[in-house]
């Protein structure tokens, strides 16, 4: 009886593993994931914003009210999803991937956006020259992961088999070689890219 009632005192000394709510807040993963979906719901924020404003009938490629909301709501459920994984199961790619494919999806939209305002509009905005080299790369990087990706790792995290995993590393070097040349190429048209590259 004095063994289990010394067991049961230390058990209840032990000190008990903080909530649920407590461990997800405490990781930086939680952090990352959260900010990246504020960023990618301020885009859109902003760009329905352009949309509505009266001046943007001088803007090109205007697209209907409608047809944009549809657009910017299933691009906002792709990080939204992606961020829920990731804040739940930080160790399982796939919400990452879900993550990064919606923010360079929408960062590509706002760019757009962002960058006719200012060529065209003459609109003051701050840091153009970066937000049009994002927007230069973001879309082709996005729908390289979302194509090469997701479909290898969906949906524990791991590739079927051992027969795939040369494909993912070479997929994976494509992007890497990919995104760096997107990156640093000196062009003057392409999604935007109508600025100077600051690092081409």
């Amino acid at each position: 009886d004095r063994a289990m009632t010394n067991a049961d005192v230390g058990r209840r000394r032990a000190p008990s593993a903080p909530p649920w709510p407590r461990r997800v807040t405490a990781r930086p993963s939680t952090w990352i994931a959260v900010g990246l979906l504020v960023a990618c719901i301020g885009m859109v924020a902003f760009t329905l914003t352009s949309v509505l404003l009266p001046d943007s009938a001088a803007l090109p490629n205007r697209p209907d009210l409608a047809t944009f909301i549809v657009v910017c709501f299933a691009f906002v459920a792709l990080p939204s999803v992606g961020a829920l994984l990731a804040i739940r199961r930080p160790g399982n790619p796939i919400g990452w991937l879900f993550l990064a494919c919606g923010t360079g999806f929408i960062l590509a939209i706002f760019a757009t956006e962002y960058v006719d305002r200012h060529i065209i509009l003459d609109a003051n905005l701050p840091a153009i020259v970066l937000v049009d080299w994002m927007g230069t790369w973001s879309l082709t990087l996005s729908v390289s992961l979302a194509v090469l990706g997701i479909p290898l790792l969906f949906p524990d995290g791991h590739v079927p088999g051992p027969r795939w995993r040369p494909l993912a590393w070479a997929s994976a070097v494509l992007l890497m070689v990919g995104g760096v040349a997107l990156a640093l190429v000196d062009t003057s048209h392409g999604y935007v890219g109508r600025l100077p590259n600051p690092v081409g």
